[in-house]
C-alpha cells in the first residue's frame, strides 16, 4: 500500500503541469516533428538531450533526508487531506434516519422555487440542493440571500414550507432588485456533516475500503499520513537535487514551452487578442506574464533534464507493463477527464498526441529516478 502512495506522490512531484517536455529519453533519439498549420513544411521541435544540459550533477546517491521545517508532516495538514478526501469520496454527510425533524447544524436535501408576485421566476428553482440550514449557504459553500433557509429549519421530512425572502437593491437581476420573494422548499431528507472528528469506523469501511483497502478510521489516518509523508519525501529529493545541481537550458527550447504556454491559454480565452485584453484589464501585460512563466519553468524544466540526466546514469528504460499502469493511474485520478491514452496524450502535448506521449515517457524515467534516490537515502523524520 505505501508503494503504491509512493509512485502517486513521484507523479505529482514530478509531472508539474501539462507542458509537455519533448526532451530525450532513454530509448528515444529521434527529434519530434510537428507538421505546420500554415504550409505543408515540418517544424522540428527542440528536443535538448539532458547530458549536453546539465553542468552539474549533485551526489544524489545516499542523501539525508530530514522531514524537518517545510517537509515535517503536521497533523494540521493531514487533517486538511482528510477532509478534503471525505468530500472527494461523498462522505461529506450522512442521512440522518432516527428522527424527522430539521434541526440547528443539519444538512437538508431539498427542491426549491421562488414565486415574486405569486408567479415563479426564472432562475429561482432547483432541485436535490443541499443546504447549510444554520449557515444560510449551501454544502459547497455558496451563501444565499439574508434568510433564505429560514422556513428549513424545524421542518419535517416529507414536507413542504416556504421563507420570504428580500432581494438586496443591487441585484444583478433589476426585476427582482429590492423586492420581496417567497422561495418554497420540499423538504426530501436531512443529513449530518461528516467531519474528520465525527467520522466513525462503520462510515470508512463502507466508503474507503473497496478503493484504499482500509476499513478503519485509524486506518483511514495512517494512510493519509504515508502519503503526506511520501509526497514531503519527493518534494525534499527534488529540491535537494535542483538546488546542489547546475543545468543550462537552451533558448529554442525555452522559447518552445513558452510559446506551448501562450498558446494554452489564448485558447481558453478563445484567442490571444481576447487573453491580452484581460491582462491589461488586470493590469499587466503579455511580457511580463512570459517572464513570469520563464521563471517557474526554469525551474520546471531544470528538475525534468535534472531528473532524466540521472536516468540516463543509471541506464533506466521504460518497463512498458509499468508505464500502462502509471497511464491508467492518470485516467483514473484525473475523474474520467479523458476517455482515452489519445485525449491524456493530447492533453499532455497541448494538442500533439505523439509530443505528450513522448512526455509521459519522460515522467515515468523521471519517476523512476526520484525512486532510485529515495531507495538508496537515509531518512530522518
Amino acid at each position: 500500500m505505501k508503494k503504491r502512495l509512493i509512485a502517486a506522490s513521484l507523479c505529482a512531484a514530478l509531472a508539474l503541469s501539462m507542458t509537455a517536455c519533448g526532451s530525450k529519453n532513454a530509448d528515444t533519439e529521434v527529434a519530434t516533428e510537428v507538421a505546420t498549420t500554415e504550409d505543408t513544411q515540418t517544424e522540428v521541435v527542440p528536443d535538448p538531450d539532458p547530458a549536453d544540459c546539465v553542468t552539474k550533477i549533485c551526489d544524489y546517491k545516499g542523501i539525508e533526508i530530514s522531514l524537518t521545517g517545510d517537509y515535517a508532516v503536521s497533523d494540521e495538514y493531514v487533517n486538511s487531506i482528510l477532509e478534503s478526501l471525505l468530500v472527494n469520496m461523498g462522505l461529506d454527510a450522512v442521512e440522518v434516519t432516527d428522527r424527522t425533524t430539521v434541526q440547528e447544524g443539519d444538512y437538508v436535501n431539498v427542491d426549491y422555487t421562488g414565486y415574486h408576485n405569486g408567479v415563479a421566476f426564472e432562475g429561482g428553482a432547483a432541485t436535490d440542493q443541499m443546504l447549510d440550514v444554520s449557515n444560510n449557504c449551501s454544502v459547497d459553500g455558496m451563501t444565499y440571500i439574508d434568510n433564505f433557509t429560514a422556513g428549513v429549519l424545524g421542518a419535517e421530512v416529507g414536507s413542504t414550507v416556504s421563507s420570504d425572502v428580500t432581494f438586496p437593491e443591487g441585484y444583478q437581476n433589476e426585476e427582482l432588485a429590492g423586492e420581496v420573494a417567497t422561495f418554497e422548499f420540499v423538504v426530501k431528507g436531512i443529513y449530518q456533516p461528516v467531519t474528520v472528528e465525527t467520522l466513525t469506523d462503520d462510515m470508512v469501511a463502507e466508503y474507503m475500503q473497496e478503493t484504499f483497502q482500509v476499513s478503519t478510521k485509524e486506518e483511514l489516518v495512517a494512510f493519509v499520513r504515508d502519503y503526506v509523508e511520501s509526497q514531503n519525501i519527493a518534494q525534499f529529493v527534488q529540491d535537494y537535487v535542483l538546488n546542489n545541481s547546475e543545468y543550462v537550458i537552451p533558448e529554442d527550447y525555452m522559447e518552445f514551452r513558452l510559446s506551448q504556454l501562450e498558446d494554452y491559454y489564448a485558447a481558453s480565452y478563445g484567442d490571444k487578442d481576447t487573453m491580452v485584453m484581460y491582462m491589461e484589464m488586470s493590469g499587466t501585460s503579455l511580457e511580463e506574464v512570459r517572464e513570469q512563466w520563464r521563471a517557474q519553468l526554469n525551474t520546471q524544466i531544470g528538475s525534468e533534464l535534472l531528473f532524466l540526466y540521472i536516468a540516463q546514469l543509471e541506464n533506466m528504460e521504460v518497463d512498458e507493463e509499468e508505464y500502462s499502469q502509471m497511464v491508467d493511474s492518470y485516467l483514473q485520478e484525473n475523474g474520467g477527464s479523458y476517455s482515452s491514452e489519445e485525449e491524456l496524450y493530447s492533453a499532455m502535448g497541448y494538442g500533439d498526441a505523439q509530443n505528450g506521449e513522448e512526455y509521459m515517457h519522460g515522467t515515468y524515467l523521471r519517476n523512476q529516478a526520484l525512486a532510485f534516490i529515495i531507495e538508496n537515502a537515509t531518512l530522518n523524520k
